[in-house]
């Protein structure tokens, strides 16, 4: 028997029932079965791209860091135009330094072709490196600059790659002695190097000027550009006429015929104007020197005995940059570089370890992207359909969070639907209560109606 919330039509009728309890509890099931499996889904998407990615990050970072360090070889093989015997003793030294010092192994190979390029062969560059990085440590500068302002100086005074830790130690010397860095020490010697070289002077006596003028506040290119002026003119032979002529001091050695020491001409002429006036010493001292370098020389030339003590620094200087860098390197900061250049040198190994295969990957990928390429070209217009048909299609992770994402919207869907019907259920019921209340109303009018005329009738017989 249908409920009173049912419609009949004589003997064929429609059942509309507004009893939506069971479809709603259905409904809502369906919808927390699906926000479970998009749960589920989305959290083993996760966990598939974080282990493909947790996976494949040590390999992929191994390969690119290898492969800079091969890019840097290459380069160094080109310009030393090494041998494979050559290129391997380079290879060697540059992991070897890159895992054992301050410095990775990208960083030496680095320093290495600048040695290339000062013009050092294979042999040299691979004895001459270590203290090209200790003068980079002891300088607190990069490596390449380091090489660089190891070979502009080692290069016009003739110093063999062997020895170029001579270079590095006068540098490092005269930071640590005088009021300078190794920065502007080599700043100094690229202005002054060659004329130095040329008149005869050493590294060590240079050295020494340029620490002495740095204590006066004459610094890097500004004492370089001077000590070259003095020397320039020192090379006149009127003014070896006129330094002889008015003090008696010789600007040339007499066995040799190369200029003397610059700091021993200096202090002659210093200690021979020690009686004059300072305005009289400063007078000659300008129009000897010049506007540039007359500050210069007349500081030199006053040093006295501080031209003994920076000479036996700089003669003493064997082993200062190593030291330096050592000392710099010695705290928590140069532990953790040193172990981030050890972990580099674990990279390399996974790329060596890997190399054959990556390129033959690599080689593969190339060929077939220029052969698409090519395909493109002339075939444009099938490109254009091909392109239009193609869908990118995700890794497993992104299909799962994908269906992750849809579960949990059609679970939501489906409840605010089921929401929907029990609105809807009610809104249909608000009319059938009020038909039935009608209903009910109608029926008691006509029971008072037919009650009515039942009195009526019964009142009319009595009379």
């Amino acid at each position: 028997m249908a409920s009173a919330g049912d419609i009949k039509a004589g003997r064929a009728y429609v059942q509309v029932s507004t009893d939506d309890r069971e479809l709603q509890r259905g409904l809502l099931r369906m919808s927390k079965q699906l926000d479970n499996w998009s749960k589920r889904a989305t959290a083993l998407g996760m966990k598939v791209m974080a282990g493909a990615a947790a996976m494949a990050l040590p390999f992929a970072s191994s390969l690119v860091v290898y492969g800079k360090f091969e890019l840097e070889l290459s380069k160094v093989a080109a310009i030393s135009k090494a041998t494979a015997t050559e290129i391997k003793a380079l290879r060697e030294q540059a992991i070897l330094l890159g895992k054992t010092t301050f410095f990775t192994t990208s960083q030496v190979a680095n320093a290495q072709k600048y040695l290339g390029m000062a013009g050092f062969n294979p042999e040299q560059i691979i004895g001459g490196l270590p203290s090209i990085l200790d003068l980079a440590l002891a300088g607190d500068m990069d490596i390449g600059v380091a090489a660089d302002i190891a070979t502009n100086i080692s290069t016009p005074f003739n110093i063999a790659a062997r020895d170029i830790s001579r270079v590095s130690d006068v540098l490092a010397m005269a930071a640590t002695s005088s009021n300078t860095t190794v920065l502007e020490m080599g700043d100094a010697f690229k202005y002054a190097a060659a004329g130095a070289a040329a008149s005869g002077q050493t590294v060590e006596e240079l050295g020494a000027a340029t620490a002495i003028l740095a204590n006066n506040g004459i610094k890097a290119s500004m004492a370089g550009t001077s000590i070259r002026k003095m020397l320039i003119t020192l090379s006149d032979p009127a003014v070896h006429k006129r330094l002889k002529d008015m003090f008696n001091i010789d600007v040339t050695d007499a066995m040799t015929g190369n200029m003397r020491p610059l700091l021993s001409i200096l202090g002659e002429l210093g200690s021979a104007l020690e009686s004059a006036a300072p305005t009289q010493r400063s007078a000659l001292m300008f129009d000897l020197f010049g506007d540039r370098a007359g500050n210069s020389a007349i500081v030199l030339a006053t040093a006295g005995k501080m031209i003994d003590n920076f000479r036996g620094k700089m003669e003493g200087a064997g082993g200062s940059a190593a030291a330096m860098a050592k000392t710099m390197a010695d705290n928590l900061g140069g532990d953790w570089i040193a172990f981030m250049s050890a972990v580099e040198g674990v990279q390399i190994a996974i790329g060596d370890a890997f190399n054959g295969m990556a390129r033959n990957i690599l080689g593969s990928l190339t060929f077939v992207s220029r052969g698409i390429a090519t395909w493109i070209t002339e075939n444009q217009k099938m490109a254009i359909v091909a392109g239009a048909a193609v869908v990118g299609v995700g890794g497993l992770g992104v299909a799962l969070i994908t269906l992750g994402l849809t579960l949990k919207i059609a679970s939501v869907g489906i409840a605010t639907f089921a929401t929907g019907i029990g609105l809807l259920s009610a809104v249909i019921n608000m009319p059938i209560r009020l038909i039935r209340s009608l209903s009910a109303a109608c029926m008691l009018l006509t029971k008072t109606i037919f009650s009515t005329r039942a009195a009526s009738a019964i009142w009319a017989v009595g009379m």
